[in-house]
């Protein structure tokens, strides 16, 4: 009988080398197809409404996500640098092309900060509202430029909904 074993640096594996479940964290997320990091405009990331973007991965503060199981497959995804949440703007939380933004960390795992994140091959995953209704999703005309645009948009597995999470490395002085 051959043992299998898998390294993963990055993921945690359960019952098989198939099934990969994201483990609590803190991780930078970029876009597996564009290698652009999903990034919190600095001048607005310690505000409700504060703008979510895709830009260069740089690894710090507006990039670094602590991801906490709510519960099952739900998460939520927290600015590391100011505690706010990655939120749905309820409103268009159902439409195609609704807004994604920072909000207030609500502690009742309000339905527009819970995302499911699945396993979705070649070490991506895909980020979707625990509700069912929509993917994070990065704008194709935009998903390789700095200041790309990242909404919502029916889940349909294709580049612009594939994300990567790579462990944050912590930064030390000296």
């Amino acid at each position: 009988m051959k043992n299998i074993i898998c390294l993963l640096v990055t993921f945690t594996l359960i019952s098989n080398c198939f099934t990969q479940v994201l483990t609590s964290g803190d991780y930078v997320i970029t876009l597996a197809g564009g290698g652009k990091a999903l990034d919190a405009a600095a001048e607005s990331m310690g505000l409700d409404d504060g703008l979510i973007q895709l830009r260069e991965n740089n690894s710090g503060s507006t990039q670094v996500w602590s991801v906490r199981p709510v519960s099952g497959n739900s998460y939520s995804v927290i600015l590391k640098a100011t505690g706010k949440a990655l939120d749905a703007d309820g409103p268009g939380m159902y439409t195609d092309g609704g807004k994604v933004h920072l909000w207030t960390k609500r502690e009742d795992g309000f339905k527009t900060q819970n995302w499911t994140i699945s396993f979705a091959g070649n070490n991506s995953y895909t980020v979707v509202l625990s509700d069912g209704s929509k993917a994070l999703d990065a704008g194709i005309s935009s998903m390789y430029q700095n200041g790309g645009i990242v909404h919502l948009w029916s889940e349909n597995s294709g580049k612009t909904q594939q994300w990567v999470f790579t462990k944050a490395v912590p930064v030390t002085d000296g």
